[in-house]
């Protein structure tokens, strides 16, 4: 094997290793993004099933408080920011953060996707380039058998 095909293989090899480490960390990612998307679908199936008002006793501490809950719900807004909205306020802004899940999961996807490729497209390399040189040696074995005779 020459020191240009050892190079291109080790180049091949660490491309390969990067890729392998950006493909878990976008199927992490993906994952991630799955999981809060679920979670605003629960809350705004949530939201759909709220009533109007409801009578509780609410806890202060080791007394309970007779209240009635109103019918806001409290939202977030971005990295642990909250805001009380009224239900449909909240289902528009709900659907807002779904909506924008859902892009970042389809984009996330779609760079996954340009990894594996990536990542199989070095595989096959590899392979030629350990068949060529497989072959190569065998040749060279061959021949040199061939002198030996």
């Amino acid at each position: 094997m020459s020191s240009n095909e050892q190079a291109e293989i080790y180049a091949l090899v660490y491309e390969y290793q990067n890729l392998k480490k950006l493909a878990e960390i976008l199927g992490s990612e993906i994952e991630k993004k799955r999981i809060d998307l679920s979670e605003v679908n629960v809350a705004l199936d949530e939201i759909n099933n709220l009533r109007e008002s409801v009578e509780a006793l609410v806890p202060l501490g080791p007394v309970f408080v007779k209240g009635t809950l109103t019918n806001k719900v409290i939202v977030p807004i971005g990295s642990n920011y909250f805001v009380a909205m009224k239900p449909d306020e909240a289902k528009q802004k709900l659907n807002e953060i779904k909506a924008v899940l859902e892009k970042q999961i389809k984009e996330l996807e779609g760079k996954l996707n340009e990894v594996l490729t990536k990542i199989s497209s070095i595989e096959s390399q590899l392979l030629k380039l350990q068949g060529s040189s497989s072959a190569r040696e065998t040749q060279e074995g061959s021949k040199e058998s061939s002198k030996g005779s």
